[in-house]
């Protein structure tokens, strides 16, 4: 039987805004999550939780962009133009987060931003291709907040450069957390390709892509409206429809139907997906009084009929899907406002989402 570790799988971490190596917040409550290392080794031993007694066929590695600030002297300017003053730790948070979103807005510094990750990208892959010569590397992206933009756009450019600065392909692209569907609704222009062997109509030529969130994350935008404005009739689809056969491509050869039956055996049981309980430092609140004031405003869409939403669906079965929403547990539920900012963040140890990512890039469509 086909063994689903047959190969080496390789997944890079291009992280968000404000992460990089050695964060200055590494020690302050929620700081690990800036810091680069301890999020690649969080997402490594979550997907090895989940890969149990068949770890080892993944690595997990990480790019580190930040450089690009020190070369432009932003650091030095910035700690000129901060007042010292008050709420300091909030304008120290603002300046080594949300700067990067405005930097990369910047035409120049996004290049630079680019060109630094395509590099990195290339050492990483060729020392894991060195490390592992008679395996072959299949490369996955892992882009969270704007690294998966910077994912998307590295990708993108890729494609349609002349001459590729990726000197590896790409099978899968996971966007984690992403604004990348805002980002495109200010670019005005997203385009979509259709793949010569599935038909289906995809966002990257080469690349499978997906987007993987949490309903509360108030930074995650949607992405599938940009293939079709239909989507937005439609609930993204469910993170765990991936463990549901009828969700492949028919064609699938024997081969892959093997790997899908190891895989299927691997996540017999609900621990495997959903592991046990943990004290992970979700925020605990019990107060829902903002919650409920604010839903009480908020006016409910219409909802389709079962039938519509089968018609919709239908309509729309030439698109490769892009978006997946993880479900939000109880508390989640009751505390929504308030646990927004902590799923943004916890991304790397959430099982659910190790789960999906090691299922699709196993058994690769």
């Amino acid at each position: 039987m086909t063994s689903i570790l047959d190969d080496v799988n390789l997944i890079i971490v291009i992280p968000g805004m404000g992460a990089r190596k050695d964060h200055p917040f590494r020690n302050y409550p929620l700081g690990q999550w800036w810091d680069i290392e301890m999020c690649r080794g969080l997402l490594q031993s979550t997907i090895d939780d989940v890969l149990g007694k068949n770890k080892g066929s993944v690595v997990v590695r990480a790019v580190d962009y930040s450089g690009v600030r020190a070369e432009h002297g932003v650091d030095r300017m910035l700690d000129l133009v901060t007042y010292k003053q008050g709420v300091s730790y909030m304008r120290h948070l603002a300046n080594n987060t949300a700067i990067d979103v405005l930097m990369y807005l910047n035409s120049g510094v996004g290049k630079e931003v680019r060109s630094s990750v395509s590099k990195q990208l290339n050492e990483i892959v060729e020392q894991e291709r060195q490390k592992y010569p008679n395996r072959n590397v299949n490369v996955h992206l892992f882009g969270h907040s704007l690294g998966s933009v910077v994912a998307f756009d590295t990708l993108q450019f890729n494609e349609n450069s002349d001459t590729s600065v990726l000197h590896f392909e790409t099978k899968n692209a996971f966007l984690i957390g992403s604004p990348l569907g805002l980002f495109l609704t200010l670019r005005y222009a997203a385009t979509h390709h259709t793949d010569t062997l599935s038909d289906h109509k995809r966002l990257l030529k080469r690349t499978s892509l997906y987007h993987v969130f949490h309903p509360f994350d108030p930074v995650a935008y949607r992405i599938d409206p940009h293939l079709d404005e239909r989507f937005s009739k439609l609930e993204p689809l469910d993170v765990k429809s991936v463990f549901q056969p009828q969700q492949h491509h028919s064609g699938w050869t024997r081969s892959t139907k093997e790997k899908w039956s190891s895989l299927v055996n691997m996540f017999s049981t609900k621990t495997n997906i959903e592991g046990p309980a943990q004290n992970d430092g979700w925020v605990k609140v019990t107060t829902t009084t903002i919650q409920t004031s604010v839903e009480s405003k908020e006016k409910e869409e219409p909802k389709l009929s079962i039938q519509d939403v089968k018609a919709v669906e239908n309509s729309l079965s030439d698109y490769q899907r892009i978006d997946h929403i993880t479900k939000p547990d109880v508390f989640q539920q009751m505390n929504e406002y308030f646990v927004s900012g902590d799923v943004h963040l916890k991304y790397y140890s959430n099982r659910e989402v190790a789960a999906f990512i090691v299922a699709k890039m196993l058994i690769h469509e």
